[in-house]
């Protein structure tokens, strides 16, 4: 099986400070069940930031804002709109965000290989932007087309009798904007633009750090690929590449490896892995997994064990441990 993966390390041991607000339909109601909802990773780094500033009172984030004197949040435009918050450390271990380690995916068709190396979404943007790869990649308007797309794109014509093409480009700013969540692609953004004149390394870690972070990013991605919308290759294609890229040049740091993912199978789905056993099959999104078998066991009604070797001629994969939210 050829699978582009990221693995991750038990994280049984290590603590987080994370923030959270009352969620459930009346939180003013006593009769209620009390249900707590995690901000996103990058709202969450952001409200720890500002209250260990201790200097604000409060601080804005999107529609909302975060009164630490009174532990709410309190939407601007109604501020009797109010929910309490609370600040908590927890085990990373209880943190783990299910949906990133627990995606049913499906076979979607029989392992393909291009020139480039990549599949059909980055590849489209490949083809799209051309002029940033060679002869030398351009990190820095790569990064910059990933965070806010103002970078034109030149699209290189097949027909040498035609001029090349310029295309405004979009990016994750503006897919922030489509899903009601700038706030947090300001975020994403602003730590892109952070690293886009620093050496290939901390771009590619930086990449890592927003994908594995809790954010609508990562989901939008896996779904973005799985689906092949080729219709946000301009918005998300640049980052994606990012990604792939950095897992290409990458190798196991052993000679094998075996990582366990965990999975919500449909009976319809196990029947498809069933029907391509023996078969290469490829999962088009990037995949996160884990060497623990015990955590990925605890996830889903499937469990994948997938043993991957130092050189594996099809697929791409990187332990980021060390990176990971």
């Amino acid at each position: 099986m050829a699978t582009t993966t990221t693995t991750t390390t038990s994280t049984s041991s290590k603590k987080k400070i994370v923030w959270s607000w009352q969620s459930n339909p009346d939180p003013w109601n006593e009769n209620e069940e009390k249900v707590w909802k995690y901000y996103s990773d990058f709202a969450n780094e952001f409200i720890e930031d500002a209250h260990q500033k201790k200097s604000e009172g409060e601080v804005q984030l999107g529609d909302y804002v975060i009164d630490f004197r009174q532990m709410l949040q309190i939407r601007k435009d109604n501020r009797t709109k109010q929910r309490p918050i609370k600040r908590e450390e927890v085990n990373v271990s209880r943190y783990l965000r299910e949906e990133r380690f627990c995606f049913a995916e499906k076979p979607m068709k029989s392992f393909t290989i291009t020139q480039y190396g990549g599949g059909k979404f980055t590849y489209g943007w490949h083809e799209r932007n051309q002029v940033l790869c060679y002869p030398a990649t351009r990190y820095s308007e790569i990064v910059e087309q990933a965070a806010n797309g103002n970078f034109l794109s030149l699209t290189i014509s097949t027909n040498k009798t035609l001029p090349s093409c310029f295309v405004k480009t979009m990016g994750i700013l503006e897919e922030g904007k489509l899903l009601n969540e700038e706030s947090e692609a300001q975020l994403i953004a602003d730590k892109l633009r952070h690293v886009k004149d620093k050496s290939v390394k901390e771009i590619y870690d930086c990449c890592i750090r927003l994908y594995s972070a809790e954010s609508f990013l990562y989901k939008l991605v896996n779904s973005t690929l799985r689906s092949e919308d080729m219709t946000k290759t301009d918005t998300l294609g640049a980052y994606c590449q990012l990604l792939s890229w950095h897992l290409g040049c990458s190798e196991l740091d052993q000679k094998e490896l075996t990582v366990y993912r965990g999975c919500k199978l449909t009976e319809e789905l196990i029947e498809e892995y069933t029907q391509n056993v023996g078969k290469r099959i490829q999962w088009l999104a990037f995949t996160s997994t884990t060497k623990d078998r015990k955590v990925a066991e605890g996830y889903g009604n499937t469990l994948f064990i997938i043993n991957l070797q130092r050189c594996q001629p099809y697929g791409k994969q990187r332990d980021i441990a060390s990176l990971s939210q």
